[in-house]
Protein backbone atom coordinates (compact mmCIF):
# COMPACT_ATOMS: atom_id res chain seq x y z
CA UNK A 1 0.00 0.00 0.00
CA UNK A 2 1.33 3.27 -0.98
CA UNK A 3 1.36 6.15 1.43
CA UNK A 4 -1.38 9.38 0.26
CA UNK A 5 1.72 11.93 -1.63
CA UNK A 6 2.55 9.18 -3.30
CA UNK A 7 -0.54 8.13 -4.97
CA UNK A 8 -1.15 11.77 -5.27
CA UNK A 9 2.15 12.56 -7.03
CA UNK A 10 1.47 8.72 -9.58
CA UNK A 11 -1.89 11.20 -9.89
CA UNK A 12 0.11 14.04 -10.91
CA UNK A 13 0.60 13.87 -14.66
CA UNK A 14 -3.11 12.47 -15.28
CA UNK A 15 -4.05 16.04 -14.21
CA UNK A 16 -1.93 18.04 -15.58
CA UNK A 17 -2.94 16.42 -19.17
CA UNK A 18 -6.53 16.52 -18.07
CA UNK A 19 -6.00 20.34 -17.02
CA UNK A 20 -4.79 21.00 -20.24
CA UNK A 21 -7.19 19.71 -22.04
CA UNK A 22 -10.30 21.35 -20.62
CA UNK A 23 -7.85 24.45 -21.36
CA UNK A 24 -7.49 24.25 -24.97
CA UNK A 25 -11.34 22.97 -25.14
CA UNK A 26 -12.06 26.30 -23.63
CA UNK A 27 -10.33 28.11 -26.10
CA UNK A 28 -10.98 26.50 -28.91
CA UNK A 29 -14.44 26.74 -27.63
CA UNK A 30 -14.42 30.93 -28.02
CA UNK A 31 -12.34 30.34 -30.95
CA UNK A 32 -15.44 28.69 -32.63
CA UNK A 33 -18.20 31.40 -31.06
CA UNK A 34 -15.86 34.61 -32.16
CA UNK A 35 -16.02 32.99 -35.95
CA UNK A 36 -19.90 32.64 -35.43
CA UNK A 37 -20.29 35.94 -34.60
CA UNK A 38 -18.54 38.02 -36.64
CA UNK A 39 -18.78 35.88 -39.91
CA UNK A 40 -22.04 37.30 -40.79
CA UNK A 41 -20.05 40.64 -41.04
CA UNK A 42 -17.00 39.15 -43.04
CA UNK A 43 -19.97 37.52 -45.40
CA UNK A 44 -21.72 41.39 -45.59
CA UNK A 45 -18.32 42.88 -46.44
CA UNK A 46 -17.84 40.31 -49.40
CA UNK A 47 -21.49 40.85 -50.96
CA UNK A 48 -21.08 44.37 -50.50
CA UNK A 49 -17.20 44.13 -52.51
CA UNK A 50 -19.22 42.06 -54.68
CA UNK A 51 -22.29 44.42 -55.52
CA UNK A 52 -19.75 47.18 -55.74
CA UNK A 53 -17.46 44.63 -58.66
CA UNK A 54 -21.08 43.73 -60.48
CA UNK A 55 -22.00 47.27 -60.59
CA UNK A 56 -18.68 48.85 -62.01
CA UNK A 57 -19.20 46.62 -64.77
CA UNK A 58 -22.98 47.42 -65.86
CA UNK A 59 -24.93 44.05 -65.75
CA UNK A 60 -26.65 42.28 -63.14
CA UNK A 61 -24.94 39.43 -61.78
CA UNK A 62 -27.03 36.36 -63.30
CA UNK A 63 -26.22 37.67 -66.84
CA UNK A 64 -22.39 37.89 -65.80
CA UNK A 65 -22.91 33.81 -63.85
CA UNK A 66 -24.60 33.04 -67.59
CA UNK A 67 -21.10 33.89 -69.44
CA UNK A 68 -18.84 31.81 -67.01
CA UNK A 69 -18.18 28.46 -68.53
CA UNK A 70 -18.70 26.07 -65.54
CA UNK A 71 -22.03 27.89 -64.48
CA UNK A 72 -23.80 26.71 -67.29
CA UNK A 73 -24.99 23.82 -66.01
CA UNK A 74 -26.64 25.63 -62.95
CA UNK A 75 -30.27 26.34 -62.66
CA UNK A 76 -29.79 30.16 -61.92
CA UNK A 77 -33.06 30.89 -61.76
CA UNK A 78 -34.01 28.30 -59.16
CA UNK A 79 -30.72 29.94 -57.23
CA UNK A 80 -31.98 33.01 -57.28
CA UNK A 81 -35.61 32.49 -56.67
CA UNK A 82 -36.96 34.05 -53.32
CA UNK A 83 -40.31 32.78 -53.40
CA UNK A 84 -39.57 29.88 -51.39
CA UNK A 85 -38.20 32.34 -48.33
CA UNK A 86 -40.98 34.76 -48.76
CA UNK A 87 -43.65 32.90 -49.07
CA UNK A 88 -45.55 33.81 -45.92
CA UNK A 89 -44.95 37.55 -46.50
CA UNK A 90 -48.79 38.18 -47.16
CA UNK A 91 -50.00 36.22 -44.63
CA UNK A 92 -47.63 38.20 -42.07
CA UNK A 93 -48.57 41.19 -43.94
CA UNK A 94 -52.35 40.58 -43.14
CA UNK A 95 -51.92 40.01 -39.34
CA UNK A 96 -50.53 43.25 -39.04
CA UNK A 97 -52.70 46.36 -37.90
CA UNK A 98 -53.07 49.35 -39.95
Amino acid sequence: MRSAPARALRALPTLLRIGVAETVAYRAEFLVWMLTSTMPFVNLALWSVAREAVASVGQDLITLLEQEEGVATLDLDAIFDYGYYIRHVPEILERLPA
